[in-house]
């Protein structure tokens, strides 16, 4: 099965287009860290119809991404006259975080309760029981064998 979960950031913009047929296709280049000691690694990624046109909207370059699909291998004529094989990332899900350079949100503060509206916690008896021989745990039951689970 070929799938791939990647998280990164977006390197370039989004470049959205549509094939005659009106299919919309955005592409753009995700960097994230990789190898030994971990360098900064360059892969484009592909997504079609609809979720093409969210990726271009929502996700400018910068955003932190995750994206979920399919690795396909694309071949190109080079000038040189050698054939280039890159590897290329099919999105099928994508899972936004924050722009990179942004601070992590704080969480709203929830309002504290007034001590007159909470009631008092009551004490439980415990259910557990004393351990025993049979019983090294305290569980109530007798276990038969010395692993603890």
């Amino acid at each position: 099965m070929n799938n791939i979960v990647l998280s990164g950031t977006i390197a370039s913009a989004p470049e959205l287009r549509h094939t005659n047929d009106g299919l919309a296709i955005a592409t753009a280049t995700l960097e994230f860290q990789a190898g030994y000691p971990p360098a900064p690694t360059r892969l484009e990624i592909v997504t079609f119809g609809n979720r093409a046109i969210d990726f271009q909207s929502r996700y400018p370059a910068g955003t932190c991404i995750i994206a979920e699909g399919s690795l396909q291998i694309d071949s190109k004529e080079r000038p040189e006259g050698f054939r280039e094989k890159r590897a290329v990332l099919r999105v099928t899900k994508l899972h936004g975080a924050m722009l990179a350079d942004e601070p992590e949100p704080t969480p709203a503060a929830a309002p504290e309760p007034t001590p007159a509206a909470a009631p008092a916690p009551t004490p439980k008896a415990s259910t557990k029981s004393a351990p025993t021989a049979g019983d090294p745990l305290g569980l109530g039951f007798e276990t038969y064998d010395d692993i603890p689970f």
